[in-house]
């Protein structure tokens, strides 16, 4: 689990505690030896993540005035009207609610709360402006080199942290592969790594591949997709 702590103006110090529902059913798979007492799955809309990721900028004293009048009924913060706050309308044509989506969200379609965080403390490492004076806060340059290395930072998780079939994913890092079948592939990986069809499923697990069917006429085929989240840093580096 990542404890991630939040910033309060009352006595006692606030806590959030972001489950990592990945590492355990990695863990889940690899080591059954592990006593696993309770399992607890977590769906977060996409309004469930944004909120995080607003609430941890302005509970940030300097913006305590701003977020009152952003807040709306039942004291919850208008998420659109913040956002033009935090970040510019639109980045590489997207609108920002959009990318920010799209550049987040693994092969299983899901978006953990935890990259919202480290998005923002990436962002503001490498903004330029030190001393906000107008809106938008954080600069599109800023927001996407933060977006490139938390792309970096997250592909290098799989291969270092998990260790989930590293040569399949260093090779398609090498080659820049992000559409393809498994036929196409089945050289890439290491069979010391275990069996081909195992280490597809644990990356389908995680969330690095994403299984699709592309319709040709009245032909199908069946194919997997690494999604943007990895291969971001790929185009950057």
């Amino acid at each position: 689990m990542q404890a991630e702590a939040r910033v309060s103006q009352l006595d006692s110090t606030q806590m959030v505690i972001f489950l990592r529902t990945d590492l355990f059913e990695l863990y889940d798979i690899q080591e059954k030896n592990k006593l696993v007492s309770r399992s607890l799955p977590l769906d977060w809309s996409e309004e469930d993540w944004l909120t995080v990721l607003i609430r941890r900028v302005f509970a940030n004293e300097p913006f305590e005035r701003l977020a009152r009048r952003l807040r709306v009924a039942d004291d919850e913060i208008e998420v659109r009207a913040a956002l033009e706050v935090l970040f510019p309308a639109e980045v590489e044509g997207q609108p920002v609610d959009r990318w920010l989506t799209d550049s987040l969200r693994n092969g299983n379609g899901n978006i953990s709360p935890r990259l919202a965080v480290l998005l923002l403390h990436l962002t503001r490492e490498l903004s330029l402006q030190t001393d906000v004076v107008t809106a938008p806060i954080f600069s599109a340059d800023a927001v996407q080199r933060a977006m490139t290395k938390l792309s970096d930072l997250t592909f290098a998780e799989v291969v270092n942290d998990f260790k989930v079939a590293p040569t399949f994913v260093l090779n398609c890092r090498a080659g820049k592969l992000t559409d393809f079948t498994l036929a196409e592939v089945e050289q890439l990986f290491d069979d010391a790594e275990g069996k081909t069809g195992d280490q597809v499923r644990l990356l389908e697990r995680l969330g690095f591949l994403e299984r699709v069917v592309e319709q040709h006429g009245t032909q199908t085929r069946s194919m997997f997709r690494i999604p943007r989240l990895y291969t971001r840093c790929w185009d950057y580096a």
